[in-house]
């Protein structure tokens, strides 16, 4: 995506569509980062994992969507990076759509 800055930036990531059988585990896995190194502020941004069987998504609504909160990194204080040690907050929000 490159650098968006602040805000709210849509990625539009899609995967699939896939069959799934009742046992199956649909594992995905997911990690944003501020691609700086260390000359910014927000550090590691986002990491995280899921896990649902077939018969998970199959009680599932037809589109299964969840935000959840996630508190970044520690900021560093340095007069370098002027980030005022004010640690960055992110939502992620993703959608699960089942086509049959």
């Amino acid at each position: 995506m490159g650098d968006v800055n602040n805000g709210v930036h849509n990625v539009k990531l899609t995967v699939g569509p896939f069959g799934i059988s009742p046992n199956d585990k649909l594992s995905f896995y997911f990690g944003l980062d501020n691609g700086k190194g260390n000359n910014d502020c927000d550090g590691g941004v986002v990491s995280d994992s899921f896990e649902y069987t077939g018969n998970q998504l199959g009680s599932m609504p037809v589109a299964f969507t969840q935000t959840k909160h996630y508190h970044g990194t520690d900021s560093p204080s340095l007069p370098l990076h002027s980030c005022n040690h004010v640690n960055s907050e992110y939502d992620v929000t993703w959608t699960i759509h089942r086509v049959s």
